[in-house]
């Protein structure tokens, strides 16, 4: 990164990045520096982003709702080994561990640059601000962050939900191809939990009722999260199994099978 506008954001992404380094979903911190010119960051090698993977077709709910359960367990990770918040969840920022290293089964978080620490050293939740700056991006920012607040842990979490719901069902998003911050905003505070989790099983309604309890402060039940996810695993037609394959283990034929799928689901002429 060039040492210029965005001198900043790298300094506090190594920060941030040695301490997450060492997490079952992190990857490792490898070294940083700074030139005349430029900082650097090295980390780990790490497999396909989830942005990659959705290229290839949108995800059944049994592979986005297993992964949707690890990435909750990589937030309660980051806030707590981190005591930061990472405000800019999104596919391109989620990836699966390399292939062959053994963690190919695993979701790993990424990019901290937009991070902000949440929690000073005695644990205290810092005081929030009147008015922030939108951080995120407008498909999967929470709700707050387009009312330009202050975000905590149950944002991140709003995010993460909202990035699944769109790798999986992004139909039920009603501000998918929308602009402008304040309208996308609106979208997302009106949307009801029946809508947005719209052919997905009922178990799942759980993440949404917990996450509207939460407040800046909050700390979430991240527990709680992971068992409501799992429990609307178990209520699939067909309960995944743990090594059960994700859908790009399958290979590409997987993909045209699974939109042909969903095609019929939502044509207005299925029955």
């Amino acid at each position: 990164e060039g040492r210029g506008e965005g001198e900043a954001l790298l300094p506090l992404e190594a920060q941030v990045a040695r301490r997450f380094s060492g997490q079952s979903r992190a990857p490792m911190f490898l070294a940083c520096g700074a030139e005349e010119s430029f900082h650097w960051l090295v980390e780990e090698l790490v497999g396909p982003s989830l942005a990659g993977l959705r290229k290839r077709g949108l995800f059944s709910a049994s592979s986005g709702l297993r992964l949707l359960a690890q990435g909750v367990d990589a937030l309660q990770e980051f806030h707590t080994a981190t005591g930061f918040v990472h405000r800019d969840l999104k596919p391109g920022n989620l990836a699966m561990g390399l292939p062959g290293s053994g963690r190919e089964r695993t979701l790993i978080l990424l990019d901290y640059g937009l991070s902000r620490r949440l929690l000073r050293p005695d644990g205290r939740v810092r005081k929030a601000r009147n008015n922030v700056a939108f951080r995120g991006s407008l498909r999967s920012a929470s709700a707050p962050a387009h009312r330009q607040l202050e975000l905590g842990r149950g944002d991140d979490l709003w995010s993460l939900l909202y990035v699944f719901l769109d790798l999986m069902c992004p139909q039920n998003l009603a501000w998918v191809g929308e602009q402008g911050m304040g309208h996308v905003g609106r979208l997302k505070l009106h949307a009801s939990p029946s809508h947005l989790l719209r052919g997905l099983p009922v178990q799942l309604k759980q993440v949404p009722k917990s996450l509207a309890s939460l407040s800046y402060a909050s700390e979430p039940d991240y527990l709680g999260l992971i068992s409501a996810v799992q429990a609307s695993l178990r209520a699939l037609p067909a309960p995944p199994r743990p090594q059960d394959p994700f859908d790009w283990d399958k290979g590409p034929n997987f993909f045209s099978s699974l939109r042909r799928s969903i095609s019929h689901s939502v044509s207005p002429n299925a029955h």
